[in-house]
């Protein structure tokens, strides 16, 4: 267990993120930073990709995203 400090725009961010009442900001963290890169972190990255590559992405974007659908 670890203790962190939000300043209160932070705070209100991830308040904002939680599910529920019962759900824990631990879980919120989770949730939001385990996932495998973000899009935003990724803006311009892709300028030079491929038609193919860029095909394939999609494809591994939907591939994962129904695989997630399922698991609920």
């Amino acid at each position: 267990m670890k203790t962190i400090t939000l300043d209160d725009e932070a705070y209100e961010i991830l308040a904002a993120l939680k599910v529920d009442a019962r759900d824990s900001f631990s879980k919120v963290v989770k949730r939001q930073f385990r996932r495998s890169g973000r899009i935003r972190s990724s803006a311009g990255s892709w300028e030079d990709a491929t038609d193919d590559e860029v095909a394939g992405l999609r494809q591994e974007s939907i591939a994962t995203f129904e695989g997630r659908r399922r698991q609920r």
